[in-house]
């Protein structure tokens, strides 16, 4: 190891952050890690590649430490893998005079309650909004704000549809308001509080982005497409590319750059979730780091280029990224980002034939398995406990529906 190397630094390095070694190596970077917590998080571990960094430093409350540690290395940037990440990213980033986008905002940029009165700070639009610890002061805010069923009901700061409940009577939102209040989520921090929204009508759509010097560039505008659960709400089923241009994809773009800069997202990814309706695009949530759970080649053989490689750009090679970013991107390819879900419990069947069987449909880019062969699951609720995400990639938008249509065959027979 050789600590005059350039070096970048990743905060939990988890899911789709996992991919940032091999981008920097193609840098000439290294890599150090640093976890935010003691412990990797299960849901992450799987995602976790020790082996492709040259040191791992454990966070452990102590900022000074941290850095006194990072100062062995050529440091050139500094950057959040996943949500967990996103605060220490940027107090570390600020604390070593890197490219930041600083901690006055870095809160906002992780609890939703936060983000939402950053918004209205910016006079953005938002749905109506409330965080409590109280039942009763939840059902006051209902009355007193005239917000009507549904209602949605999530944890502060978590990720991946974690807990998210669409609550169509009071007995649903009481059910969904204790199975939140005070559990713990799967980022690990317990949910002091509940957030709670009125629910948005209309198209979801998410705009992914990447920000230089303030200067964003969006890689990405897809369609989601969602199944809703009685009980639950919606959980994903496919996200689908859209072309660049189009009066839905101007409104879009127009609303996800007020809204990072409102949040002073000035530097790197951001993932951001709207709804568009009747009056226009209203953001849900969005965050300072790159989109989840996804491998990055997909939106390679879409559009040419991904947002992991435009955000190491963005650090560390000022001059590529401009010259990535000259023109918008330009949809070369059909692209499904799906997620295969577990429409009731039982016994994972055989995961290598299942792979063998996907991996010859003519769209098939890429596929995560997030299940083994004879485990036990649970009917899927959320992102989270979906058994697979496959990209489907191709030119004709026929041969991309029909193997869409054979992959939702292939996992019902998954699962018995």
């Amino acid at each position: 190891m050789n600590l005059s190397n350039p070096t970048a630094v990743i905060v939990d390095a988890y899911s789709s952050a996992s991919y940032f070694p091999k981008a920097f190596e193609k840098k000439g970077y290294d890599c150090v890690h640093i976890q935010s917590s003691d412990e990797v998080l299960k849901v992450f571990e799987e995602s976790f590649h020790i082996n492709e960094f040259v040191a791992n430093y454990i966070y452990r409350g102590d900022l000074e430490e941290i850095t006194r540690s990072l100062k062995n290395y050529s440091v050139l940037c500094v950057i959040a893998g996943c949500e967990c990440g996103v605060e220490l990213a940027d107090a570390i980033s600020e604390s070593l005079n890197l490219k930041s986008n600083g901690t006055r905002l870095s809160e906002a940029r992780r609890n939703k309650h936060k983000m939402a009165e950053a918004l209205k700070a910016a006079s953005l639009p938002t749905p109506k909004n409330f965080k409590t610890a109280s039942w009763s002061k939840l059902m006051d805010w209902k009355r007193e704000e005239s917000v009507d069923y549904p209602i949605v009901l999530k944890p502060l700061k978590s990720a991946g549809s974690d807990s998210v409940r669409i609550c169509k009577n009071e007995s649903e939102l009481k059910d969904a308001f204790y199975n939140i209040a005070g559990k713990r989520n799967i980022l690990g921090l317990v949910n002091d509080e509940v957030f709670a929204q009125s629910f948005l009508k209309g198209s979801e759509f998410i705009v992914n982005s990447v920000s230089m010097n303030g200067k964003m560039y969006v890689v990405a505008i897809l369609k989601g497409k969602k199944i809703f659960l009685e009980g639950i709400g919606y959980i994903y089923d496919r996200e689908i590319m859209m072309k660049r241009r189009g009066d839905k994809q101007d409104a879009l773009i127009s609303m996800h750059e007020k809204v990072i800069n409102a949040l002073n997202i000035n530097h790197g990814p951001a993932h951001g979730e709207y709804m568009l309706t009747d009056d226009g695009p209203v953001m849900i949530e969005v965050a300072a780091r790159i989109a989840g759970g996804v491998n990055p080649k997909g939106n390679d053989e879409s559009v040419g280029y991904n947002q992991m490689d435009l955000t190491v750009d963005s650090y560390v090679d000022e001059k590529h990224f401009e010259l990535m970013t000259k023109k918008d991107y330009e949809l070369k390819k059909q692209f499904y980002d799906i997620e295969l879900n577990a429409l009731c419990e039982g016994i994972v069947g055989d995961t290598e034939g299942f792979l063998q069987k996907i991996s010859q449909l003519p769209s098939y880019s890429s596929a995560h398995l997030k299940v083994s062969t004879g485990s036990k699951v649970s009917k899927t609720i959320d992102l989270v406990s979906s058994l697979c995400n496959v990209i489907l990639v191709h030119d004709d938008k026929t041969v991309i529906k029909k193997d869409y249509e054979e992959l939702l065959s292939f996992s019902k027979e998954l699962v018995r």
